[in-house]
């Protein structure tokens, strides 16, 4: 079990745009371990990140889940798929203190361990609050795992 992690979901169609998030985020925020909830990534992509990643102690973690199994709502938005839910169940999936979702399209430009630890002062969990759009962005959540959510 880890105090902190940091989580992403997506698929391999989607890899491209992962690659960038996960390079942001290992670049800014050493020692870090992240897990990325995925149905069709191959191991040997996650094996490669590692290997160039054990010099600077931070991990990728292969998190593999079935959509399929999940509850999960249906939407008629295009840009929602299946792997937006999985924020919902993270509690139930990783075993850690802390969860740090961000979505897979993310941009990280300084470290992520301030938010990580940031005082959510006894709430479930932290959104960031969207300027100039919806009052909220869920692309950005921290989530306290103490292992009373139930999902």
């Amino acid at each position: 079990m880890h105090d902190y992690v940091v989580a992403l979901a997506a698929d391999y169609g989607y890899v491209t745009a992962l690659e960038t998030t996960l390079k942001s985020i290992f670049y800014h925020t050493p020692n870090v371990h992240v897990y990325l909830a995925n149905m069709d990534i191959p191991p040997e992509w996650f094996r490669n990140i590692n290997q160039k990643l054990s010099p600077v102690g931070s991990q990728l973690h292969d998190l593999k889940i079935d959509l399929n199994q999940m509850a999960i709502g249906k939407v008629s938005w295009q840009h929602i798929n299946g792997y937006s839910y999985v924020r919902i169940y993270l509690p139930q999936l990783i075993e850690a203190k802390r969860i740090l979702y961000l979505d897979s399209d993310v941009i990280v430009r300084h470290s992520l361990w301030p938010l990580l630890k940031f005082d959510l002062q006894g709430q479930p969990v932290g959104m960031a609050h969207e300027i100039n759009c919806a009052p909220y962005n869920t692309g950005v959540l921290l989530i306290m795992n103490d292992g009373r959510q139930q999902i």
